[in-house]
């Protein structure tokens, strides 16, 4: 951390003299379990990096006038801790223009198609799911091979450690050996993605998503993934990744933007809310703050959209 002089703790026993508390709203949270005096200095920190998909393991209508800051995935949080991200590693700006994204797609000369023998994979272990992932992939598999791995499949991965939190390993054998990855969320929320995709967009395979939000378009390269929502059935989308399964040029214009960008998603980069935290604590022009109503701006602000149609 740029700044590191903070201490952090879990003894409760003098938790008024600290700057902070941060409660994990997850994982940890109880009303009923709270420090039993406040220091007027004090931030407390609203901490959760699940998605607002699922309310009922969250009820924000008491926390009103409580938490002085956030720290979450989304990009409006005070401290953003976002599962990875896109870092430039050259000057193409993450938006080209059109004809500068011809160009760099034309100056694409390596093969990611080469050796590659299967069609998509999917590493799942929720199999429920708010985003209605489950159904989209049943459709597809009509119409392509897509291989399950972990408890929704029948499938495992040698190395596997956990499944949605796969191994690195397992990671990259699907990227040596598909075309495609699902990178599907459990719940479709307003910049909620997780390591599922940052993770698989790091390696030589395509992620698809389904996004009926903009996040994707804002924080990765155009050409980079592909957007089942842009699609007006799977089966249409089934006949496009035949299409790319079956011409490798146009498979290969995907990865235009591998020698000028990076996708960063390991531990270290999540981390980088907390030394956003850290660094805030030691800034004293921070004006004070408090969140009024914490439903509106975590569950409606979020823009959850819940089984979402799939044809």
């Amino acid at each position: 951390c740029p700044v590191w002089q903070c201490e952090t703790s879990t003894n409760r026993t003098d938790v008024h003299d600290y700057d902070a508390v941060i409660f994990h709203m997850r994982g940890s949270w109880n009303p009923n379990d709270l420090p039993h005096r406040r220091s007027p200095q004090q931030r407390y920190v609203f901490w959760i990096l699940e998605s607002a998909g699922w309310p009922e393991y969250l009820n924000t209508s008491t926390l009103g006038n409580f938490f002085n800051w956030t720290l979450t995935y989304r990009w409006d949080s005070d401290m953003v801790m976002p599962y990875g991200y896109v870092r430039p590693t050259g000057n193409v700006p993450l938006h080209p223009s059109e004809n500068q994204l011809k160009q760099l797609m034309s100056d694409q000369k390596v093969n990611y198609a080469a050796g590659k023998t299967k069609m998509a994979a999917w590493f799942v272990s929720n199999c429920v799911a708010k985003s209605n992932r489950n159904e989209m992939v049943k459709i597809l598999q009509k119409y392509i091979q897509i291989d399950v791995y972990g408890v929704c499949g029948n499938l495992t991965c040698p190395k596997e450690v956990g499944v949605d939190n796969s191994s690195e390993d397992c990671r990259d054998m699907a990227g040596e050996n598909y075309k495609f990855y699902m990178a599907l969320e459990n719940s479709l929320c307003h910049e909620y993605i997780s390591e599922k995709f940052f993770g698989m967009l790091h390696r030589p395979v395509i992620p698809v998503v389904f996004g009926l939000h903009d996040h994707y378009d804002k924080i990765a390269p155009p050409h980079s993934f592909i957007n089942a929502a842009k699609f007006e059935n799977m089966r249409q989308l089934a006949d496009y990744l035949i299409l790319l399964d079956r011409n490798d040029t146009l498979y290969n214009e995907y990865f235009w933007w591998k020698p000028h960008f990076e996708s960063r998603y390991k531990q270290k980069d999540v981390n980088i809310g907390m030394c956003h935290l850290c660094a805030s604590l030691h800034n004293k022009e921070m004006p004070a703050k408090v969140y009024p109503n914490m439903t509106h701006w975590w569950d409606e602000q979020s823009s959850c959209i819940n089984s979402p149609p799939i044809l």
